[in-house]
């Protein structure tokens, strides 16, 4: 990861901190493989307008840890996208759409750098991961939702120059996978059509910029 510069940060110096927290935007690449195939046999699209695999989504973040040692810390981390998928978009009143939220609640151990005027970090961790997906059609209004959870693991690198005594900002990039793969309706029916059913697993690189404040 390239250093980070801020404007009017160059004389801050890094501080000792017990506990540090805050939040930030990134922005994700996240590949749902099963998600587009299922959506690809329902809404049965032309082969010029078929689900890409890969696609962009803006993610919320927030986190916080607790310093255990010098070069230790455990934290928690919690991230949330919304990707939206879109198909057969040029019939009368749209076509077929399914929106799928994720919530990612991760434990992470953290390993720490500090320098004069930067700390990085780099963090692995697992988590319990919940989705719900919500299959629409637009033309009738009809739809239906699912929902279903899954183990999730993560690994992070993350660079912070401080502001003042207490705030830091900084960037960090991550991947992400999971296994959210059963879903269910409320009464038990996976989303299931032409042989195909959708899950929620994933592979997700994103980026993030974050503020935080330490202790």
């Amino acid at each position: 990861m390239g250093c980070l510069t801020l404007a009017g940060v160059g004389n801050a110096q890094t501080t000792p901190w017990n506990i540090r927290a805050g939040g930030g935007l990134g922005v994700a690449l996240v590949s749902m493989p099963e998600l587009s195939d299922y959506a690809n046999a329902v809404g049965n699209p032309s082969l010029q307008d078929r689900v890409e695999e890969f696609q962009p989504v803006g993610e919320l973040a927030a986190f916080g840890e607790v310093r255990l040692t010098d070069s230790w810390s455990l934290g928690l981390f919690w991230g949330r996208i919304v990707k939206t998928i879109q198909t057969n978009r040029s019939l009368p009143g749209g076509g077929w759409e399914f929106e799928t939220t994720l919530s990612m609640p991760t434990v992470l151990v953290h390993r720490s750098i500090e320098t004069e005027s930067i700390s990085f970090q780099v963090a692995g961790g697992v988590g319990p991961y919940r989705g719900t997906l919500v299959q629409r059609y637009l033309p009738a209004g009809a739809e239906n939702s699912y929902s279903g959870r899954g183990l999730g693991w993560m690994v992070q690198a993350s660079a912070f120059a401080p502001l003042d005594e207490h705030f830091l900002a900084g960037v960090a990039a991550d991947l992400r996978w999971s296994d959210v793969s059963r879903l269910k309706d409320g009464a038990g029916n996976a989303p299931t059509y032409a042989g195909r059913t959708a899950d929620l697993s994933f592979f997700h690189l994103s980026l993030q910029f974050l503020l935080l404040v330490q202790f």
